[in-house]
């Protein structure tokens, strides 16, 4: 009787073992997905930061060339660069400041949310490798 109860236990132990261990093994690639993911969205938000300092860097392109009074005449001239300096100017920084700005904080946000997934799933990893060497434990000692 002893013996088919220890069989009986030493069954359900395996058959639960194999089943920590497939969620073991499923946690683990979501893991590697999710840092994946981070580390391409952590490249990417670096990428978009340095595309945005260049484009800072050539802002005053916009006001380029220079009109003199040999190039470009009278009132034409003075409106075409009140243009470019009040307009064409503000637009060319409104792009950069606010836009990518926007861009860079949900990307920050997203950088976060995977953060907090990763140690979501490295604890759900822990727990059920610990519940796997308390099932090993048992079977071991069923095993006997």
């Amino acid at each position: 009787m002893m013996e088919v109860e220890s069989m009986s236990i030493l069954d359900s132990t395996n058959a639960q073992l194999t089943v920590i261990e497939q969620q073991i093994g499923t946690v683990k690639l979501k893991l590697e997905k999710k840092r994946e993911d981070l580390r391409r969205m952590k490249l990417a938000q670096e990428q978009l930061i340095g595309v945005r300092n260049d484009y800072n860097s050539k802002k005053d392109i916009c006001l380029e060339p220079d009109f003199t009074i040999k190039t470009f005449y009278g009132r034409n001239a003075n409106e075409f660069n009140s243009f470019r300096e009040n307009e064409l100017k503000a637009s060319f920084v409104s792009i950069s400041n606010n836009k990518t700005m926007d861009v860079i904080a949900k990307m920050m946000e997203k950088i976060n949310d995977l953060q907090n997934e990763i140690t979501v799933l490295e604890t759900r990893r822990s727990l059920l490798e610990g519940r796997r060497l308390t099932l090993i434990s048992t079977r071991n000692e069923v095993d006997k």
